[in-house]
Formats: structure tokens, sequence, C-alpha cells
């Protein structure tokens, strides 16, 4: 029978209804961020992406690949828009604040990037121990090398550019991370449109305070002192 032959033939492991690559790719992603690398089974993923573990195993071929190929889509992705901010250097503050705003927008719209991120980070998972460890630390020296290059330009203050970058993906990073747990402390939908816009303007004040000081017209965050007031001398 004509449908006997073409079921037969059809390879072991190959899906029957084709499965977008990128939609794998996003339901691993979202799996591996609630549950981790180590408490995350193919088995999982193929259910919640309504295929069979075969199925999963023709795309990716293991565990580790898979797992690979999702932070490293996160990985170049940071790491592209860090070099297009890093190309603009006719305007140092402008190309700051482009490059805030578009790393909020990936990682609030895109719910799990955060975390999985900063799990991969604390845990020092599979994805650090090769090449993908040359990759976060690639994307590190670019952060580091736009910050350092805005400071000898005598745009940016004059600090250490390493530490000011980590500070920076500090405060990308914890607050999309954390928001499953934190969300209802800030009584609004985080991840909305107004949540996101929200975000941007609270980080990227922080972001120009720590790069420019007060040279854009940020107020400086350290309270005034006030000057002891003097008794007269008595008459």
């Amino acid at each position: 029978m004509p449908a006997r032959e073409a079921l037969t033939s059809r390879k072991a492991g190959r899906p029957r209804v084709a499965v977008p690559r990128a939609h794998l790719v996003e339901t691993a992603r979202a799996i591996f961020a609630d549950r981790g690398y180590h408490g995350t089974t193919l088995d999982r993923i193929a259910e919640q992406a309504g295929i069979r573990r075969a199925s999963l195993l023709h795309h990716f071929g293991d565990k580790p690949s898979l797992y690979r190929e999702v932070l490293d889509q996160v990985v170049v992705g940071l790491q592209d828009l860090i070099r297009e901010a890093s190309g603009a250097r006719a305007d140092y503050p402008g190309a700051l604040d482009a490059l805030g705003s578009r790393i909020i927008d990936t990682l609030g719209r895109r719910p799990g990037v955060a975390r999985l991120l900063l799990r991969e980070l604390v845990d020092g998972g599979p994805y650090l121990e090769g090449a993908g460890g040359r990759a976060v630390q690639e994307t590190l020296e670019f952060t580091a090398g736009f910050l350092a290059a805005g400071m000898t330009a005598g745009v940016f203050r004059q600090q250490d550019p390493r530490q000011l970058a980590l500070t920076i993906v500090g405060l990308h990073l914890y607050y999309f991370a954390t928001l499953d747990s934190t969300g209802s402390f800030l009584g609004a939908e985080a991840y909305s449109d107004a949540g996101i816009e929200a975000r941007k303007t609270a980080v990227l004040a922080h972001v120009r305070s720590l790069c420019l000081g007060t040279q854009a017209g940020v107020p400086d965050p350290s309270p005034a002192r006030k000057t002891p007031r003097t008794k007269a001398p008595p008459v």
C-alpha cells in the first residue's frame, strides 16, 4: 500500500509534520530557563513542543547541542547589539541610550532569557565550558571596550571600564531574571509595554549617571551636604 510504503521509507526520528527549528529552540529556552540545564529533560522539551523525543534528536543530536544553540542565539544577539553601539562613536551618550533600550526590549519581550543567562553564569553550566565561555568573555570585552573608548574620548567619566561593564550587566540581567518572584513588588505588569518603558526610563537614567555623572544634566545621586551653621560669637 502506498501509505504503508511512505511510512516505512521515512527515516527514524524524522518528524511526521515539519516543526520549525525556531519553535523548538524557543520551547527549549523557556524550559531551560525555568528548570536549569540539569533539571530539563529532552522528553519534557519534546512533549512541550508537540513532537517525539526522536524527532527532537533528529534536529539537534543531543541535549548539550540543543542547549548550546539556545545560549548561542542569546549571546550572539547581545554581541550584535553591542557591536552596533560601538560603531556609533560620534555620539556616545546616544549610543549608550540606544544600546540600553534595545537590551531591555530583548530581555523584556522574551521572558526567560535573562533568567537563563543568569542561571548559566551562576551555575557555571556546560555552555561556559567550551566555545560559549569565550563568547561570553568576548561580549564583556566588547562592552568594556565601548566604555573605555568613551572615556578616552572624554565623554564618559574616568573609571575602571571592566567594573563598570559588570555593574551595567547586573542592572539589566537581575531585574528580568527575578521578575517571577519580585514582580508583585512593582504593583504593575512588568512585561507589559508600560512596564518595559518604565524600566527603560529607570535603567537609562542609572547608566547615564554611572557613565556621565553630572555631565549630561543628570543630578548627582549623592545627597547634598549641608554646610554647618556657625554660631555668632557672643557680643
